[in-house]
């Protein structure tokens, strides 16, 4: 194959990968309405694009929030940071993200929650800033601290929440 073909299937490619980056539905962590609110119980699968450098900062954040929850006094908030168990990252190399520009390499991770809470969003925003009112008198969780979960752990490492697939049972 010669250079010029390369570049054009470099570029086919990459192509490719936008197009699905772009069509794919995309949630901001911060929007107004909150896609990460759900309506049924049903498997929900919930994926998130995260910059390969800082899968660390990702799972760190999430650990944080799960401790928090941990040790709310709310028997329901309790209840509900057991469904933030099951984070799973996909077993791949780091691919090229061209929705986040030139060089940018990510990486997946998913939460699989098998009975998603109908009370609670599952927004980390909402999650340290509303349910566990971050800085609050009697809360778990200090103004600083959970602006460090939110802003500098999982903001630095947010590209995107890319779909949210709801599981249908086949069979019995």
């Amino acid at each position: 194959m010669n250079r010029l073909s390369v570049v054009a299937a470099k570029r086919a490619v990459l192509g490719a990968i936008a197009l699905v980056a772009l069509a794919a539905p995309r949630v901001a962590m911060a929007q107004e309405a909150d896609p990460l609110k759900f309506t049924t119980n049903e498997t929900r699968i919930v994926g998130w694009v995260i910059k390969a450098d800082k899968t660390a900062e990702f799972e760190e954040a999430w650990a944080g929030i799960r401790a928090l929850l941990a040790k709310s006094d709310n028997a329901e908030l309790k209840a509900f940071g057991g469904t933030l168990e099951n984070l799973y990252k996909i077993d791949q190399p780091a691919f090229d993200y061209p929705a986040a520009g030139s060089g940018q390499k990510a990486v997946i991770y998913i939460f699989r929650i098998d009975t998603p809470s109908t009370t609670y969003s599952y927004n980390p925003r909402q999650i340290l800033y509303e349910y566990l009112k971050a800085g609050q008198e009697g809360s778990p969780v200090t103004r600083a601290e959970a602006d460090t979960l939110y802003t500098t752990k999982l903001g630095a490492a947010f590209l995107t929440v890319n779909p949210l697939w709801t599981l249908k049972k086949i069979g019995g």
